[in-house]
């Protein structure tokens, strides 16, 4: 299966409610790709939805480094940074 295919599908488990598997999906991405900013970025949506959410920040930031032009990794760190009160961290993002 191709990477993209993984993604979809981990996505897919993800909006299904299948954290456990779309987080294992992730893993073997990242296993064989292991700076590929997409898997970094979903498996940090995740474990932000499992409130795990330093680790689901130092993986989005680490797709940010790899994407910086990617809108949507800047969008969703900003949230979370949002839902913990860290505003200017969040500010910062989205601008």
């Amino acid at each position: 299966m191709k990477i993209r295919e993984q993604l979809e599908a981990a996505m897919k488990l993800q909006i299904d409610g299948d954290l456990a598997e779309a987080k294992k999906t992730c893993g073997k991405v990242l296993d064989t790709h292991p700076i590929n900013a997409d898997a970094m970025h979903m498996l940090g949506l995740i474990l932000s939805e499992e409130n795990d959410t330093e680790r689901a920040i130092d993986l989005i930031k680490k797709a940010i480094e790899q994407n910086p032009v990617a809108s949507a990794f800047h969008h969703n760190i900003a949230g979370i940074y949002r839902r913990l009160g860290r505003l200017k961290e969040a500010e910062s993002e989205f601008r």
